[in-house]
């Protein structure tokens, strides 16, 4: 399975898709590596390499990995939790009561950001996926197939994500990243996330575009 990253910057080179992609647009390409760094900047078509060890794309980066902009480098770090109703929570999926596979506090947080019903719609796929991925990496013997099958779910949300805000991409940007602080708030889920990236690595996914309902829940 081969498929190109999301951005016209091309840093989203992996399922790292959910970190990457709040400042990229679709159809750009590149490639997830190891021992790399992001590719910030370029033209629609060519190539970027990501270090499979970090999380970047303006937020943070593992200790293998290059952040692209203002970011701790060290995996090990709480994020920034614009959700303050969850500080102190250790966890690695955190508190679902409803279990949709998002966080309460998440999903109340993401209402709060955006008032278009099917945005909000898009964005709470995208938080459930990015979750997903997340405890894959947070479980042992998780297989590489298994990894970019759902890193490729995750990239059908951030397709629907783009069309829907295409033209204003520098809001999809502001409220992904704010959506990325509140997912990754403790050094756990950081690193799962991070260990999930390791998972994808070489792999090359391929944008698109529309909404995919049956994973965004966004009817076209």
């Amino acid at each position: 399975m081969r498929r190109q990253p999301y951005g016209r910057g091309n840093r989203s080179a992996v399922a790292l898709l959910l970190i990457l992609l709040a400042d990229c647009t679709s159809g750009g390409s590149g490639k997830s590596g190891t021992g790399g760094a992001s590719a910030g900047g370029g033209t629609s078509g060519s190539g970027g390499t990501l270090s499979a060890g970090g999380v970047s794309g303006g937020g943070v980066s593992g200790s293998s990995g290059a952040s692209d902009g203002g970011g701790t480098t060290d995996g090990s770090l709480d994020l920034v939790d614009p959700v303050k109703s969850s500080e102190g929570d250790t966890t690695l999926q955190g508190v679902d009561t409803d279990n949709d596979g998002i966080r309460d506090d998440v999903k109340a947080y993401i209402l709060t950001l955006e008032a278009d019903p099917r945005k909000q719609t898009a964005l709470v796929s995208f938080a459930r996926e990015s979750t997903a991925m997340m405890v894959l990496g947070g479980t042992t013997g998780t297989t590489k197939p298994v990894a970019v099958a759902q890193a490729q779910r995750v990239g059908k949300t951030i397709d629907c994500l783009h069309d829907l805000y295409t033209p204003d991409l520098t809001t999809k940007k502001a409220i992904l990243q704010d959506v990325r602080n509140a997912l990754y708030d403790n050094a756990l889920r950081l690193r799962a996330y991070n260990h999930a990236s390791t998972l994808v690595s070489g792999a090359i996914f391929h944008g698109g575009h529309g909404c995919d309902s049956a994973i965004t829940g966004v009817s076209q």
